[in-house]
């Protein structure tokens, strides 16, 4: 992981005020994400800019290393001018009680095998819960755990299982080469950072169906649009195969998003999409439009949840108001349908 050694003022202003992001910009002013605000400061950041432009290596997303903390760089341009965005990576992982996931989630992890895909848009939690699940595995089961990101975030150390974390350019070249370079290093679980392509996919499908727990996370809001991701990365001769091997393999996907509480601070809510005969047959036959109905209808029954309802217990408990759980659902109108039965 690169370094930054130069004192940069904005980013040791975001530290102080507990940012999660800095935007710079060439000759601009650095815009910086507090809780839920994004907040202009007075800071010069075209230094900032070189200092990244130095050590990137041409590469457009890396992790570095600032006055011991780390962050997760995406480097651009935006109108022809030098553009990034640092995430503050924090230095301790979420407690994975206090994350509140859906129990039958967990259940289903423990299986130790399957496709399990945690999906969020960005800035949603997904990496923040997906390394405290892997905490929870290796704090209490004893398994080899490999980790291929982009870039490594959390930074795990060995407790009751055997962890190695491997990083894109530094370690390994693509993510379908190192899952099956991986397969060949006796793990238990793999974890592949993003789902990015057809070969990624692939690979980690290829890994599930020999026996291995392999979680890959994806930028969209809910578990159908998950699915359809996927599916669409396949062109046409090969969508059938795929189809075939999502519907087999596939454990469970987990969809995030992360709304404010009424106490302040944000609350993740939770969508779980499980593994069942009708999810496998919806997916063989291209169904993926009834994929939503089939976890509003028999979800109560095998342990699923749509996010509509997820948000409608939160409501219902007082931990968000009202106006913020219409404004996160799915649909308002079918909110208000089920508050009364959350």
């Amino acid at each position: 992981m690169r370094a930054l050694n130069e004192s940069h003022a904005a980013l040791d202003a975001a530290i102080e005020a507990k940012a999660s992001d800095v935007h710079v910009s060439q000759g601009g002013k650095p815009w910086m994400r507090i809780g839920n605000d994004l907040i202009e400061k007075d800071y010069e950041t075209d230094t900032l800019l070189g200092a990244l432009k130095k050590i990137s290596k041409g590469v457009a997303d890396f992790a570095i290393v600032y006055k011991s903390r780390r962050w997760r760089v995406g480097l651009g341009t935006a109108d022809g001018a030098e553009d990034a965005v640092l995430r503050l990576i924090s230095n301790d992982l979420v407690p994975f009680t206090s994350l509140n996931l859906p129990e039958p989630f967990i259940k289903k992890v423990m299986q130790m095998e399957g496709l399990v895909l945690v999906t969020a848009p960005t800035g949603s939690g997904k990496s923040t819960t997906l390394n405290s699940v892997i905490d929870y595995i290796n704090s209490h089961l004893t398994k080899k755990i490999i980790t291929l990101e982009d870039p490594i975030e959390y930074l795990h150390t060995s407790k009751q299982s055997l962890i190695r974390q491997r990083e894109l350019y530094t370690d390994f070249k693509t993510f379908d080469l190192a899952i099956a370079q991986s397969l060949r290093q006796d793990p238990d679980i793999i974890v592949v950072g993003e789902i990015r392509d057809l070969p990624t996919i692939t690979a980690a499908l290829t890994a599930a169906e020999t026996g291995h727990l392999v979680f890959g996370t994806l930028h969209t809001r809910n578990a159908s649009s998950a699915l359809t991701r996927i599916l669409d990365m396949a062109p046409e001769r090969e969508s059938a195969q795929l189809r075939a091997q999502l519907a087999q393999s596939l454990a469970a996907v987990l969809a995030q998003r992360l709304i404010p509480k009424v106490s302040g601070g944000r609350v993740p809510a939770f969508e779980l999409l499980l593994q069942s005969p009708a999810v496998s047959s919806l997916i063989s036959n291209n169904s993926l439009g009834r994929i939503q109905g089939e976890i509003t209808s028999s979800g109560k029954n095998l342990g699923m949840v749509s996010m509509d309802q997820y948000i409608a217990r939160l409501q219902k408990r007082g931990t968000i108001s009202m106006e913020e759980a219409l404004r996160a659902c799915e649909d308002p109108a079918k909110l208000k349908e089920i508050l009364p039965y959350a």
